[in-house]
């Protein structure tokens, strides 16, 4: 394949940082329930609201659907195969062992693998907007991805890691969440002027509201807002490139079964995504069954996610953020 690839639809670092607008609305519709609203809302959007099918429907894992259908191309089958049928297996053979012998220590390992995910998707981009990549950046990504852990893991899985635990846990975010907004202040005097370091205050800012909603109780908001930038901003990484990828010449063989063009893709990509993973819903009944499926399908997403955006990768050479 030629190196040189022609990117004629580049992903907009402004529509990227406006996906962050979702903060403080989250944190508006939060704060504003509990202050002027006496709490009302509060017992609707607790833990059990990441459940509803209209939520469900949209997030997490219609995006998850969507990071697959890239593969469906025989040059990328090629390009992947020591990943896909060696590496691919090699990990799904340990989870299901996992699975089988302590499904709570696989739940918990689950929660940290999504967690380290939507946070190295977070700062890698940081790196697409040019912020060095140094050990100020190091120490900042790998501060994001300890807070968020470490948080999610009070709120989501009390009941695995310990209620003792967690409350100790709870302290220590404060301690973290500190270091991180310090470390921030590193990185963004390194960083270009600009939307970098708008960027990396963002990110940072993401996590902090997203505390604050759970301090109040507030936790389909707190995980909401950082599930709507990931995925928001996952579709359109997805979306930017299946239409380079497949400009001119259809490369991948789904597009040439169903009557799609480039520009058709901008709406065919996630519609893939929610359509599939509703069927998926619909067909599988059993809730324990439905999500052992889902968090299968999503270790899978996360180690393709960890190979499919690398320097040198067929994915990137059709991706360019400007």
């Amino acid at each position: 394949m030629n190196q040189s690839v022609v990117v004629s639809t580049p992903v907009d670092r402004r529509v990227i940082m406006s996906v962050f607008c979702i903060i403080p609305l989250m944190l508006g519709i939060g704060l504003g329930d509990h202050y002027l609203n006496d709490g009302a809302w509060l017992p609707h959007l607790g833990l059990a609201s990441l459940f509803l099918p209209l939520y469900l429907l949209f997030f997490e894992l219609p995006h998850i659907i969507s990071s697959f259908v890239s593969f469906v191309d025989k040059e990328y089958v090629r390009f992947y195969a020591r990943h896909l049928f060696l590496g691919l297996p090699l990990l799904l053979a340990v989870f299901s062992l996992l699975l089988w012998w302590n499904s709570e220590v696989a739940i918990v390992i689950y929660l940290v693998a999504t967690t380290y995910h939507v946070l190295r998707q977070q700062t890698g981009i940081a790196l697409m907007f040019g912020v060095p990549k140094d050990r100020r950046h190091q120490i900042w990504s790998l501060l994001t991805i300890i807070v968020a852990s470490v948080m999610y893991l009070t709120v989501v899985a009390p009941h695995v890691i310990g209620p003792s635990f967690a409350t100790t846990l709870s302290y220590l975010v404060v301690v973290l969440l500190g270091a991180l907004c310090v470390s921030s202040v590193f990185v963004v005097r390194v960083s270009p002027p600009g939307m970098a370091q708008v960027y990396i205050l963002a990110t940072t800012f993401m996590l902090v509201g997203s505390y604050a909603l759970v301090e109040y109780g507030y936790i389909f908001l707190a995980i909401f807002a950082v599930r709507f930038i990931h995925d928001v901003t996952a579709f359109l990484f997805y979306i930017t490139h299946e239409m380079n990828r497949n400009q001119g010449t259809i490369q991948n063989w789904l597009y040439t079964v169903l009557p799609l063009v480039p520009r058709s893709l901008m709406v065919a990509v996630p519609a893939l995504g929610i359509g599939i993973g509703l069927a998926l819903r619909e067909t599988i009944t059993d809730a324990e069954a439905l999500f052992i499926v889902i968090m299968i399908l999503a270790m899978v997403h996360y180690y393709l996610e960890s190979i499919m955006w690398k320097r040198g990768s067929l994915h990137r050479r059709y991706v360019k953020v400007v």
